[in-house]
């Protein structure tokens, strides 16, 4: 918390109050300082300090992540109190412009008002804020919902995340359904599968995965996207992510391999085949145009003397990779049928006021003068007609 921002700027204050006038120069400089760098948290103060003690990530927040009150020692327990005391003076403290009476915890997942604003004595939260590290975890991953790796920066929250709804995709029930089953029994800590989800472009596969996190956030699930570039480097997620309470899936987005990339070895080894073992809390959902990840040519196959003596070692070395998702969702072409369906509820879901045989002649113009029936083109055809009423 004494390395944040705004943080830094009210000690630099208190410490010009102390020892300068009121009106000194130094002392107005540090306020307006002060001032400016909370303005650009879009928080008042008191929210601001109770957004900092909400994620912050210290040996308390990790503890009570996993254990229960009773079994944090209590030498932990004191320290955590002692913090909370200085911090609970701070919050009741008025410095004008740093405050007002309005209150709001401003994170990025809806939290339970801890009662910060109901409590002299910020001693008696213990409780309630392990109860709140137990459910929404510490740090960055208790601040975001979606995330996405990069090996050279690590792992990185996203704040702008599409609002997506299992329920608006059509023609695909069976496999919805199926990925809802796996991603539940996950959630609950039984045995689940990896998952390929393969098919055409624009049939659903990514929007699908994406739109697993609106269904259960709140039952624990976050996702982390990882990008081809960085495959071999998921070992070092791995390693940061198992340390959380929370459930995570690595969404692999249009996967495949060229014949001579040799990326998806590494894949192949965190799917299965190390050593140590993937954490329970992680899972891989991939998506592909193509069920056999990695390409294959005619001339893998076996030839006479002068190809290689095990060629079929080699065809079964590319298709191992698919074969290691234990569960494959393949989704289906879409027809004129279901695309006039997705057509018709994202019109409807945004109100716009178009007669059925213009809807329709429309729909099926555009189309044709694009990439054919599909998800994605049903939803660039809406997005043509406008925003609706």
């Amino acid at each position: 918390i004494l390395d944040d921002k705004v943080m830094q700027k009210l000690i630099t204050y208190f410490t010009h109050v102390n020892e300068h006038n009121m009106d000194d120069l130094a002392v107005v400089n540090a306020y307006n300082d002060l001032i400016f760098t909370l303005f650009q948290t879009n928080k008042t103060f008191r929210e601001h300090l109770v957004f900092l003690i909400l994620h912050d990530d210290n040996p308390f927040s990790s503890l009570a992540e996993y254990k229960e009150l009773a079994d944090i020692e209590p030498v932990f327990l004191q320290a955590l109190k002692h913090d909370l005391a200085i911090l609970g003076n701070l919050f009741g403290a008025v410095l004008d412009g740093l405050q007002n009476e309005s209150f709001n915890i401003g994170t990025d997942i809806t939290v339970e008002n801890l009662n910060f604003t109901s409590h002299n004595d910020w001693t008696v939260l213990v409780e309630d804020l392990a109860n709140y590290y137990k459910k929404y975890s510490r740090g960055l991953v208790s601040k975001y919902l979606g995330f996405y790796w990069d090996r050279n920066y690590g792992l990185k929250g996203i704040s702008n995340l599409p609002r997506l709804d299992l329920a608006d995709l059509i023609g695909c029930d069976l496999q919805i359904n199926k990925l809802k089953d796996n991603t539940l029994r996950f959630l609950e800590g039984l045995p689940a599968n990896n998952v390929l989800l393969y098919g055409p472009r624009g049939t659903g596969k990514s929007t699908a995965v994406k739109a697993l996190l609106n269904e259960y956030c709140e039952a624990g699930l976050r996702i982390v996207e990882v990008f081809r570039d960085d495959l071999d480097s998921i070992p070092e997620l791995l390693a940061i992510l198992k340390d959380y309470n929370l459930k995570f899936i690595l969404f692999l987005d249009d996967l495949s391999f060229e014949d001579y990339e040799t990326g998806y070895k590494g894949l192949k080894a965190v799917l299965e085949g190390t050593l140590e073992a993937t954490p329970d809390n992680v899972l891989i959902y991939a998506t592909s145009n193509r069920r056999h990840l990695v390409k294959e040519y005619f001339a893998d196959r076996a030839r006479p003397a002068l190809d290689e003596i095990h060629a079929q070692d080699t065809v079964q070395e590319k298709l191992s990779l698919s074969d290691r998702f234990g569960l494959t969702l393949t989704f289906p072409i879409i027809d004129k049928s279901t695309y006039l369906q997705i057509v018709n509820s994202l019109v409807e879901g945004r109100n716009i006021k178009i007669s059925p045989e213009d809807l329709e002649r429309l729909a099926i113009e555009w189309e044709r003068a694009n990439h054919g029936p599909s998800g994605r083109t049903a939803l660039q055809f809406v997005n043509s007609l406008g925003a609706g009423n």
